[in-house]
């Protein structure tokens, strides 16, 4: 139906009366769709669109921050246990040694 609506070259008066339209759309449904698919500022929209993607991508880069900090202590941490663990078996090497 809407497909034949949009292809239809007849232009419709809506406010003509209480006919029922050729494809079978009474005027209560009409004004739904008329409702349903107007035009308005959508200033509102874009901005609230825009705020959410910021929001995105503050989100994301706080947790891109979070790994790069954490996976940075990972390595300190293992470097340090690696330092440790061969002082450790030099220090075993000397006393085996005397």
């Amino acid at each position: 139906y809407f497909a034949a609506a949009l292809a239809s070259t007849h232009v419709y008066d809506h406010t003509a009366g209480n006919a029922t339209l050729a494809l079978g759309i009474n005027q209560e449904e009409l004004e739904e769709l008329l409702w349903f698919f107007r035009r308005e500022d959508q200033s509102t929209w874009n901005y609230s669109i825009l705020v959410l993607s910021f929001v995105a991508m503050i989100l994301g880069l706080l947790l891109l921050a979070i790994n790069i900090v954490r996976n940075r202590k990972r390595k300190i941490h293992m470097c340090i246990e690696a330092v440790q663990t061969a002082q450790q078996a030099e220090l075993e090497a000397k006393q085996a040694l005397m």
